[in-house]
């Protein structure tokens, strides 16, 4: 056997693996990519459910409902709790938006969760917190054009 033959023999087997790492590689990226996005949504559902509970126990329930039919009812205390309960609300949406942007949680998470947002955000009490709150100018855009509804 001949150098060459040798050298031949060995750059096939570098070459193989090679491509060999590259598709464990390739695998690895894809499956830590999978687990990166089940516990993006898995954490945006997390906060969600515990803005849900906390607001269904009934004096919560009964400030939000006050609140987003108009908010100038609440006294001093209560309007400061409702602004901060829906503006936390509207800012994990911005961070959920911005995650379905960059593919962290897929469409079908977020078309189901931004369903949540729509009463809230176009009540009377939601849009007098909304045009106070600062949120990302993306999702303002987003939310401005696909979410809140024209005034009757």
């Amino acid at each position: 056997m001949n150098w060459e033959a040798v050298g031949a023999i060995s750059e096939l087997v570098g070459a193989i693996a090679v491509v060999s790492t590259l598709i464990y590689l390739t695998v690895q990226v894809r499956q830590n990519t999978g687990m990166l996005r089940s516990t993006a949504e898995q954490h945006i559902e997390t906060r969600i459910a515990a803005m849900i509970a906390e607001w269904s126990v009934p004096e919560k329930a009964k400030l939000l409902r006050a609140g987003m039919a108009d908010m100038e009812t609440l006294d001093d205390d209560e309007r400061i709790q409702f602004f901060q309960k829906m503006a936390s609300f509207f800012l994990t949406f911005d961070t959920e938006y911005r995650m379905w942007v960059r593919k962290e949680i897929s469409d079908e998470i977020w078309e189901r969760d931004v369903a949540v947002l729509d009463f809230p955000i176009n009540s009377n009490g939601g849009q007098a917190v909304w045009q106070q709150i600062h949120v990302t100018k993306s999702f303002r855009n987003y939310a401005e054009k696909n979410l809140i509804k024209p005034n009757k």
